[in-house]
């Protein structure tokens, strides 16, 4: 004989219709989903709380290789949740309509000095904060500028959320008005453009061979921008950036130049000394500092 079938379980009546009482009211009221909830949300938070976690571990190597070498070492734990934060306003902010306005500038009479100077002028920039602001602001003080981008910003085939980020800053840029070529192999342009007395716009903080101290430690990063500087007998103008919320600054600050028989890595060093401030005070607003920085532990 073939063997009972199980019992069915009885069902839950429905939760009493009232009239007037919508769909959630209804669904507050009904037992079935009281049991599902404890369940979804103990695993919601866990897994946020493990993101979080793994968010904070990383941030703290990344504000260590920072400011590990300087006095504010002992506060690396607040920066690490500062640095997290940062991180999603920046991405934030790159999404405003609001990025393509001029930010609120400073040290405007420092650009005007840099465009009156011999030669063109090479605008430099770190990744901190929104950084992408610095080419509103410089289209709106000096106008368009060749902007110079790694080569990751020009490759088709990237995807995910790192992706859109760099698809979304390259509109901004050539929605700006801003020419933006590729880094490998733009020396001569960029060469070209300066000795024309144009401006360009690269970034200081990017991984190259040229030793420089930064923050207590020797760090390499590229010398294109000094190199530059030294062959077309041009003007570096740092500026920087910072954010409170949605509000952002652009700040020119006083513009460089090679003196006679300085090596490009001497220049270097007087940009990375430019910025060192202005990264101690807010180094959670250093994008990736990992890939920012080569640091020279040994």
């Amino acid at each position: 004989m073939a063997a009972p079938a199980p019992p069915v379980p009885p069902k839950l009546p429905p939760p009493p219709r009232v009239e007037g009482v919508g769909r959630r009211t209804r669904l507050r009221t009904d037992q079935r989903v009281h049991a599902l909830v404890p369940a979804r949300l103990d695993l919601a938070l866990h897994r946020r709380r493990a993101r979080r976690r793994a968010d904070l571990a990383a941030a703290e190597a990344a504000m260590e290789d920072v400011v590990g070498a300087t006095p504010r070492a002992g506060e690396i734990p607040e920066l690490a949740r500062r640095y997290v934060d940062a991180r999603a306003e920046r991405e934030a902010l790159l999404w405003r309509p609001s990025i393509f306005r001029p930010p609120h500038l400073a040290g405007e009479e420092h650009a005007r000095a840099a465009e009156s100077a011999p030669g063109g002028v090479v605008i430099v920039f770190g990744h901190l904060s929104s950084y992408v602001s610095v080419f509103a602001a410089v289209r709106a003080v000096l106008g368009p500028a060749y902007a110079v981008g790694s080569a990751r910003h020009f490759l088709a085939a990237d995807r995910g959320a790192d992706a859109l980020v760099i698809q979304r800053t390259r509109a901004v840029i050539v929605g700006l008005g801003h020419p933006f070529i590729p880094a490998p192999g733009s020396m001569e342009v960029l060469e070209t453009a300066l000795r024309a007395g144009r401006a360009v716009a690269i970034a200081f903080d990017v991984p190259g061979r040229t030793p420089v101290d930064l923050l207590g430690r020797r760090r390499f990063v590229a010398a294109g921008p000094s190199r530059l500087a030294a062959r077309t007998d041009s003007t570096i103008l740092p500026v920087i950036t910072r954010n409170d919320g949605p509000r952002v600054e652009a700040e020119f600050r006083p513009p460089l130049r090679a003196q006679p028989g300085e090596e490009p890595a001497a220049l270097e060093q007087r940009v990375a000394d430019a910025f060192a401030p202005f990264v101690l005070d807010r180094p959670w607003s250093i994008q990736d500092p990992h890939d920012r920085w080569a640091l020279d532990i040994g």
